[in-house]
């Protein structure tokens, strides 16, 4: 099984099947229009953070798909970024019940 990607498309939409690129917003991350899940990239890879986006986007407000030089590794936000991260996402199942507790607002602001 091949592990979810990202490549400037939000990865919770992709799960549904949709497309929606990547923002920018006013806390310098990125941020899907559509479901306000919000990632950072950082040294080849991406963390999607532990908590929505709240819409409030800054010009440029499209990700240039050239900022990502290719698809790169998901991950999952803990305290220690951008040192480290958590584990990193393997199924498209850890995907889901990660976006679930991120949605859902349940997620410590450390794990």
């Amino acid at each position: 099984m091949v592990p979810p990607v990202f490549g400037g498309q939000c990865p919770g939409c992709a799960l549904a099947g949709a497309e929606s690129p990547m923002r920018w917003n006013a806390e310098c991350f990125l941020e899907c229009p559509v479901c306000h899940v919000q990632a950072q990239v950082l040294h080849g890879a991406v963390a999607i953070w532990h908590r929505l986006g709240h819409g409030a986007f800054t010009p440029p407000a499209s990700l240039d798909p050239r900022e990502i030089s290719s698809p790169v590794p998901i991950y999952e936000h803990n305290g220690n970024w951008p040192r480290g991260a958590g584990p990193m996402i393997k199924t498209s199942e850890h995907l889901a019940r990660y976006l679930t507790g991120v949605r859902s607002g349940s997620l410590p602001e450390t794990r």
